[in-house]
């Protein structure tokens, strides 16, 4: 989907979500980028939240990445929204999307269905 607005989402180095996206259908967008070689991707399990970009998972990382104060701020600017759980939940309401080189296999992803995620929920681009 087109976004009018991306912040990165990852609260500690490489760990959270890719990207928290504001599409100009007006939908929020939770999004997590594979691109390295190889024919498929892998969502795997995490040590928290369990399986990536699984509803949990998601939900653990917003609430990780609002503890960001860069993030958090970036969020609220977009937003409008000033209180911390007003934008929690609008956030935890975001569509969850993985986005992948055009060239890589659906059916070769991992945990794409342990993580209640479909075909509907890859995004192929060139």
């Amino acid at each position: 989907p087109k976004m009018r607005e991306v912040v990165e989402g990852k609260h500690t180095g490489d760990q959270g979500i890719d990207l928290i996206g504001f599409g100009e259908d007006g939908k929020v967008y939770l999004v997590e980028v594979k691109g390295g070689p190889g024919t498929g991707a892998e969502l795997g399990e995490t040590n928290f939240g369990g399986v990536q970009m699984s509803k949990k998972w998601c939900r653990e990382n917003i609430d990780r990445a609002l503890g960001n104060k860069a993030i958090r701020t970036q969020l609220k600017q977009i937003t409008g929204l000033r209180k911390m759980e007003d934008l929690a939940n609008y956030l935890k309401g975001g569509e969850r999307v993985l986005v992948v080189p055009d060239w890589k296999k659906v059916s070769r992803i991992k945990g794409l269905r342990e993580a209640g995620l479909s075909a509907e929920n890859v995004y192929k681009v060139p």
